[in-house]
C-alpha cells in the first residue's frame, strides 16, 4: 500500500481539515465553572460525526466527553490499528451513537497525519519549525512524542497533527518524532488552496507552490478548499504525485440520512455575514443559529471554535479559545493532592482539574488524575481563573526529562533584590543568563530596573550534573515605554520578529552560502559572527577561524543573536551540529 493511503481521507469517518497558525489569543475569562459534562441528548439511533482532539483515555475522551471504543473500528493513517496506537493531542475523526444507557459508543475512529517530513529550520524564539516549506507553530499545549521543544532538531523527520489558519501556517496540537525505518522518501503537507491555475496545473497552499501535472487527484480541486499533498520538493516547488481534495461528504462512510449532526472544531479561516469557514470548509448559518461564549458579530478569523452542523447549515457556534491557548506554564513536584476536590499543589500554588484537562504521559496511555502521586515530576499549562488556576494540560515526566529542559511562564508575584517569584518558584537572576525585554537583549541591571510585580515572564534553564539549576534566559514581553505591562497574553511569542528583522533571534537551519571570513547565509538571512562570539563545533569550544573552516554549505547550525539595522543577524553564539 502506498504511503499516501495513511494521509488521505478514508470513508470510515469525517476527516476534518485542520492546520496551524500563530498566537491569535483572546482575553480569557476571570472564572471558570467546573460542572460535569452532560452528553448531548439523542432520541434517535442516528450518528453524530465529530472531529476533535484526544484529551484522555479510558476508552477515549474528546472535548470532555467519554466515548466507548470497545467495539470501534480504529484506523491510523489508513491502516487498521488498536487504541494504544493513539495519543493525547491527536486530532481524530469519528462517528458515534448513543446507546440505551445514555453512553456514547464510537463506531469508526480515524487519525491521519497532516504534515510529515524532515525539519528544514527552527525559529525557537517564535516557536516555529518548517517542514516541506510549511511553517508549523507550536505552543504550550502541543504534545511532543519522543522529542520536545528543546530536543527537536534540523534534519529530524516528524509527523504533525494540527489546525490550519487563514495565513497558511499550522498550529500543531501533536508533534511526533518519526522513527519508522520503512518510511518512503516523500514529504506531506496540507492546507487551503489558493491561486489555482488549471492551465499550468499548479496551486498554492501554505505559500508552497504545488505542481500537480503528474499527480493522481482524488476529489475536485477548488480555491479555498482543503487538500493533502504527497510529493517531493524540487527547487522549492512541491512536485505532487497524489492530491486528496475530497470534501467532508465525500469522506464519509455513512449515509446523509443516518447522520444527526456534525461537530467540527478548528480555527476560523474565513468569515462573512452569512457563513464561516473552519479548516477550509465553509458552512452557512441556519436562520436560528445559536452562539455560545462569544457574540456572533465578534467572531473573527483565527478564533478557535466548534461548529454544530445539521443539513449543511450551522445550528450552533461555540467558542473554544481556552482549548487553543494558555495563560502560563510551570514545572515542579506535586506536594499535595486533594482527591475530592480534584486539586494539586505545586510550588505552593493550588491548581484545579476539570473535565477539559488533558493528561499526557509518553509511558502511560491511561494517565489520569487518579494516577497522580505526591512527588511526581509534572509540567502544567494553566488558565488564569478564579479562585484557582485551572489545569489545561498536565504532563508527567521522569527525572531526566524534568532536569534537561525547564521552562516557566507566568506573572511575577514577588521581587526581592535579584530574586523573582513566578508560579510559586523563586528564580535567582544572575549575570550569566540572557535577559530580553520586548525582543531586545538587555543587561541584567536594565532588566531588573524594568521589573514590577505583575509582569509576565518566560524563564528557561536546566539542571546541571550536580542537580544545580542553571538559568539560561528570562524574557519580559509587552512592556511599554512607561514601564507598565500592557497586558497581552501569556501564550508563546508569535510576534514575527524575524520576519520584521528586529530584535533577539534563535535560529536553527542549514547553511546555504558562505560569504566572508565571519559570515554566511542561514534560512535566507545573513549571519555575521561577532568578535567575541561563543562558538562550538561538536560540543567543543573553538575560535572564529576554526569554526569558519569547519563550516560548509549544507551544514546544520544554530545561532543566537540580534538583528542589526534590519539587515543582518549579529550572532554572539553559534553551534555547528
Amino acid at each position: 500500500m502506498k504511503k499516501m493511503n495513511k494521509h488521505i481521507f478514508t470513508l470510515s469517518a469525517l476527516t476534518i481539515l485542520t492546520a496551524c497558525g500563530g498566537s491569535n489569543q483572546s482575553e480569557q475569562p476571570d472564572s471558570i465553572v467546573v460542572n460535569p459534562i452532560t452528553p448531548p441528548v439523542s432520541i434517535s439511533p442516528k450518528l453524530v460525526v465529530t472531529q476533535g482532539m484526544i484529551t484522555g483515555f479510558g476508552s477515549i475522551y474528546v472535548d470532555g466527553i467519554k466515548y466507548n471504543t470497545d467495539t470501534s473500528n480504529i484506523k491510523k493513517n489508513g491502516l487498521n490499528t488498536q487504541l494504544n496506537a493513539l495519543s493525547v493531542g491527536m486530532k481524530i475523526s469519528f462517528s458515534a451513537q448513543e446507546n440505551d444507557s445514555g453512553e456514547w459508543v464510537a463506531q469508526d475512529v480515524e487519525y491521519d497525519t497532516e504534515v510529515e517530513g524532515v525539519i528544514q529550520s527552527i525559529d525557537r524564539n517564535n516557536s516555529q519549525i518548517t517542514i516541506a516549506n510549511t511553517v508549523i507553530f507550536y505552543n504550550d499545549l502541543t504534545h511532543f512524542i519522543d522529542t520536545s521543544e528543546a530536543l527537536i532538531s534540523v534534519g529530524q523527520r516528524v509527523e504533525i497533527s494540527g489546525y490550519p489558519q487563514a495565513d497558511g501556517t499550522f498550529l500543531a496540537s501533536y508533534i511526533e518524532l518519526d522513527t519508522d525505518t520503512d518510511n518512503d522518501d516523500y514529504e506531506y503537507t496540507a492546507g487551503i488552496v489558493s491561486n489555482l491555475d488549471e492551465t499550468a496545473l499548479q496551486f498554492t497552499i501554505n505559500d508552497v507552490v504545488i505542481d500537480y501535472r503528474l499527480a493522481e487527484i482524488d476529489g475536485v480541486l477548488a480555491n479555498n478548499s482543503y487538500v493533502k499533498v504527497e510529493g517531493n520538493l524540487v527547487d522549492g516547488v512541491m512536485v505532487a504525485n497524489e492530491v486528496d481534495a475530497r470534501t467532508v461528504k465525500e469522506s464519509l462512510d455513512v449515509d446523509d440520512d443516518s447522520v444527526l449532526r456534525y461537530e467540527i472544531e478548528g480555527l476560523i479561516t474565513q468569515i462573512s455575514a452569512t457563513s464561516i469557514g473552519v479548516n477550509g470548509q465553509v458552512f452557512d448559518y441556519a436562520n436560528n443559529v445559536e452562539v455560545e461564549g462569544v457574540a456572533l458579530n465578534n467572531l473573527t478569523v483565527g478564533m478557535f471554535v466548534e461548529l454544530y452542523i445539521d443539513n449543511s447549515q450551522i445550528i450552533k457556534v461555540e467558542s473554544k479559545q481556552s482549548s487553543y491557548s494558555s495563560d502560563g506554564k510551570v514545572k515542579g513536584v506535586i506536594e499535595s493532592i486533594d482527591r475530592d476536590n480534584k486539586t494539586i499543589t505545586v510550588n505552593g500554588v493550588l491548581y484545579v482539574f476539570n473535565e477539559f484537562s488533558r493528561f499526557e504521559d509518553d509511558d502511560e496511555q491511561y494517565f489520569s488524575f487518579d494516577t497522580l502521586n505526591i512527588n511526581d515530576y509534572v509540567e502544567i499549562a494553566y488558565l488564569q481563573t478564579s479562585p484557582l488556576l485551572s489545569v489545561l494540560k498536565i504532563e508527567k515526566e521522569d527525572q531526566d526529562e524534568y532536569q534537561q529542559e525547564w521552562e516557566m511562564k507566568g506573572q511575577i508575584t514577588a521581587i526581592s533584590n535579584n530574586t523573582i517569584t513566578v508560579n510559586g518558584a523563586e528564580i535567582v537572576l544572575d549575570a550569566n543568563a540572557k535577559y530580553i525585554i520586548n525582543d531586545v537583549l538587555v543587561s541584567l541591571t536594565t532588566f531588573i530596573e524594568q521589573l514590577v510585580v505583575g509582569d509576565r515572564v518566560d524563564v528557561e534553564g536546566l539542571y546541571d550534573i550536580n542537580n544545580v539549576f542553571v538559568l539560561g534566559k528570562v524574557e519580559l514581553e509587552n512592556k511599554s515605554d512607561d514601564g507598565d505591562d500592557d497586558g497581552g497574553d501569556a501564550g508563546d511569542d508569535d510576534n514575527g520578529g524575524d520576519d520584521n528583522k528586529v530584535g533577539y533571534v534563535e535560529l536553527e537551519g542549514t547553511v546555504t552560502e558562505l560569504l566572508t571570513a565571519n559570515s554566511f547565509m542561514l534560512n535566507g538571512y545573513e549571519v555575521q559572527l561577532s568578535e567575541n562570539a561563543e562558538l562550538e563545533v561538536n560540543d567543543q569550544d573553538v575560535n572564529l577561524a576554526t569554526f569558519m573552516s569547519a563550516l560548509t554549505v549544507g551544514a546544520a547550525i544554530e545561532v543566537e543573536g540580534q538583528w542589526v539595522e534590519n539587515k543582518y543577524i549579529l550572532a554572539d553564539e553559534a553551534e555547528l551540529k
